[in-house]
């Protein structure tokens, strides 16, 4: 049974396989190693702020447990030697 739809089909298969897939497919005539798209800078840049934040919160959480710790010392457990016999 003839289908009119499958000779243009063919056609246009036929175009996109000859003219069109060697141009997306072609060869990269210059690559610079050192180059950084826009994506991967901003990226970059997002992810650093990110983990410098974290990191300066931490530190900061660490010094004020230790003044915590200093100015508030613990007093002693009247249980602690209960079980040393």
């Amino acid at each position: 049974m003839y289908r009119p739809y499958q000779t243009v089909l063919f056609e246009i298969t036929y175009f996109v396989l000859k003219y069109l897939v060697p141009v997306l497919v072609a060869p990269t005539l210059y690559e610079n190693p050192f180059y950084i798209s826009p994506n991967q800078a901003i990226c970059a840049l997002e992810k650093k702020k990110k983990t410098a934040g974290k990191y300066t919160k931490k530190v900061k959480a660490k010094m004020r447990r230790k003044m915590h710790e200093l100015l508030n010392p613990l007093e002693p457990n009247e249980f602690a030697d209960l079980w040393n016999d």
